[in-house]
């Protein structure tokens, strides 16, 4: 096992963060979450839709022009935003881009 320097305490925030948001908004549809020893005060939240992702940014009040584009490898595009809930930060993001029918590129 390796020796990461970092306790669940230092995680505590993101925890908190993440709990804080479900307690608001318990309607957002569910996601795939990252707590990771890696980024300790961050959250990562892969929403597997576009409409689910639009309702991440609209329950963090996100403003439209604050999603951009990434690119994580060449055939993996997608859509993010980055905010704070709590003090933390939260990375949204959905893989792909949206085409005209609404359905993943």
């Amino acid at each position: 096992m390796s020796d990461t320097r970092v306790t669940l305490a230092e995680q505590a925030a993101a925890i908190t963060a993440l709990a804080r948001t479900a307690e608001e908004h318990p309607e957002l549809p569910g996601a795939y979450f990252v707590l990771s020893w890696v980024t300790p005060g961050q959250v990562d939240v892969l929403v597997p839709t576009y409409a689910g992702f639009e309702a991440w940014r609209v329950a963090l009040d996100v403003p439209t022009a604050e999603v951009v584009p990434g690119n994580c490898a060449s055939e993996r595009h997608h859509l993010e935003f980055l905010t704070a809930v709590a003090g933390v930060a939260v990375r949204a993001y959905v893989m792909g881009y949206p085409v005209a029918d609404g359905g993943a590129a």
